[in-house]
């Protein structure tokens, strides 16, 4: 099985406003590890997800996450 890494990110820290609102998806996996707490879409829900977190977002699966503003 073969797979390609399109980026990889460590320690990385976004501004208070940050907001990833992509409703396609991005096309291909997505795993993210959340550091502090995040707020987060799945299946049209708004959740609080807590630090020290983790999602897979398959290809083209709605993508909706921001900070704790």
């Amino acid at each position: 099985m073969k797979f390609k890494i399109d980026g990889i990110g460590y320690n990385h820290k976004e501004n208070t406003d940050f907001i990833v609102k992509r409703p396609n998806g991005s096309h291909n996996y997505l795993f993210l590890f959340f550091a502090t707490d995040v707020f987060m879409e799945i299946d049209n829900h708004i959740s609080k997800v807590p630090a020290n977190s983790c999602i897979i977002y398959s290809p083209d699966y709605p993508q909706l996450y921001y900070n704790d503003i």
